[in-house]
């Protein structure tokens, strides 16, 4: 991984639940005002006018939305790419799972925040109209799949990118655990916009892939490790050669003085022959 790369996916991996969240947040605010009687026109009617006293907000909504869901698709590549290092098969399906999700939140943005969008800004001109537009794409069964699709993969691709965080010992079982919390707490928000919060969890086990994926994609070479310490000397730098003596410098080395000589002078004997008498 080049240093641009990572330096991109560490900035998605951060943005990601921060851009979400903050999206999150407005979602809810503009949705305060909606009442729910139970009635699909009296409901659809009651959200249009909501976001069409929002529009702007709803606009700025969206557009965090769509800067997330790019984020969170790099953030889903990283993350898969840091389990991969030591759990291939874990890492493979924590990323297809991964993807999916980005695919979701992007149904969910097409079907229906933007739909949403047109529906209040058909408000002043035709509100009956816009309500009948809402209506009819809640009621239609391509919609319903497409938020099923989205809760399916939210829920498990953040269960098993949890799980492989910790199985690949990148980000500690709490940290990890942030993941599916997020997801579970997601599918039953309270109406308060600081419930937009709860999309802030995933940055935990991120800053973790942050700071220790380089390692886990980048192990350190053990085969310069110092064989000896005390020697100072490397296996890379190898063995001294063994020093072969010849039959005459064996012979040399095994002289030693004869009693009984002349001082200052010495008579070399093998170590196989015997003085004489």
């Amino acid at each position: 991984m080049t240093p641009i790369s990572r330096m991109l996916f560490s900035a998605a991996l951060v943005a990601a639940p921060l851009l979400l969240s903050a999206s999150e947040i407005l979602r809810k605010y503009v949705a305060l005002g909606a009442v729910d009687t139970g009635d699909p026109l009296a409901d659809a009617r009651s959200k249009i006018m909501q976001v069409a006293a929002h529009s702007d907000l709803w606009l700025l909504h969206s557009s965090l939305a769509l800067l997330g869901i790019l984020a969170w698709l790099g953030a889903m590549i990283a993350t898969a790419a840091v389990i991969s290092a030591p759990r291939p098969i874990l890492g493979l399906v924590a990323g297809i799972l991964g993807l999916a999700s980005a695919v979701g939140y992007a149904a969910h943005l097409g079907f229906y925040t933007i739909p949403l969008g047109i529906s209040a800004g058909m408000a002043d001109q035709e509100l009956d109209g816009a309500v009948a537009f809402e209506v009819a794409g809640e009621a239609d069964p391509f919609l319903a799949a497409m938020v099923l699709f989205f809760i399916l993969t939210m829920v498990l691709s953040q269960l098993v990118l949890g799980f492989g965080l910790w199985r690949a010992r990148v980000a500690p079982w709490w940290a990890a655990a942030c993941l599916p919390l997020a997801a579970a707490l997601s599918l039953e928000p309270g109406p308060s916009p600081l419930w937009g919060l709860v999309a802030l969890l995933p940055i935990i086990p991120f800053l973790f892939v942050v700071v220790r994926g380089p390692e886990v994609l980048n192990p350190p070479d053990r085969s310069a490790v110092p064989s000896d310490a005390g020697s100072g000397v490397s296996k890379s730098q190898g063995r001294r050669p063994p020093i072969h003596l010849s039959t005459r410098h064996r012979a040399a080395s095994t002289e030693r003085p004869v009693a009984g000589t002349e001082p200052g002078r010495r008579r070399s004997i093998a170590a196989n022959e015997l003085p004489e008498p």
